[in-house]
């Protein structure tokens, strides 16, 4: 049986939709699979403070990793919510860097 892509649930966002769409069809299906249990976790952080993942900071991911590694998750399973968070928000600068007019 087929697994198609990995289908993220709606975060209220339609920009961070997209991208975090446009970001996780980039991986393998199980890759997505997993990715697609942490994105999640980061929106509904996001949303309880409220804050537009996309206006987020580093700061704010690190009070989330924190809240991640305080929930019992192991180092392991932090580490990928981390790597997960941080590649999202690496190629969201890539994209707007290479969309950015060059003023040299």
């Amino acid at each position: 049986m087929a697994v198609g892509p990995v289908v993220l649930r709606t975060s209220g966002h339609a920009a961070w939709d997209d991208l975090a769409t446009w970001w996780l069809s980039r991986y393998k299906i199980s890759t997505q699979q997993t990715y697609a249990t942490y994105l999640p976790r980061w929106t509904a952080w996001c949303a309880g403070r409220p804050l537009n993942p996309l206006q987020a900071g580093r700061a704010d991911v690190e009070r989330w990793l924190r809240t991640v590694a305080d929930s019992g998750l192991s180092r392991a399973s932090t580490a990928g919510h981390c790597d997960a968070v941080a590649s999202i928000y690496q190629l969201a600068f890539d994209r707007n860097r290479a969309k950015a007019p060059n003023l040299a």
